[in-house]
């Protein structure tokens, strides 16, 4: 299961995912050694036309109400980047900072 939010965030339109992983240990596994091509395969979230590259990515370590994210910045000009977090099963991942955070506490996450 998933389910998909939408967000406006200073005007413009956002996106944010939570899904279900069933092997935890595997997808966050997996996750870490394909994060740089990350925002290339969410691409398709990004509502807005950015030609930002999305591939070889840096994500830095942050924290939300005392819990872990990751994130990056795609394209700094339009507020574009990917925030996630993993809460047990769940994947939460953001076009924004606050979609993400959005999400989180709407959730409870």
């Amino acid at each position: 299961p998933f389910s998909l939010y939408i967000f406006i965030d200073d005007g413009r339109p956002r996106v944010a995912l939570l899904a279900y992983a069933k092997d935890t240990a595997a997808f966050e596994a997996e996750l870490k050694k394909n994060e740089k091509n990350l925002a290339a395969g969410l691409e398709p979230l990004f509502l807005d036309v950015t030609t930002a590259p999305k591939t070889n990515l840096a994500f830095r370590d942050g924290t939300y109400l005392e819990r872990p994210v990751r994130f990056t910045n795609v394209d700094a000009s339009l507020g574009l980047s990917i925030d996630y977090a993993v809460r047990g099963r769940q994947w939460i991942i953001g076009t924004s900072k606050d979609s993400l955070r959005s999400v989180l506490d709407k959730t409870g996450l």
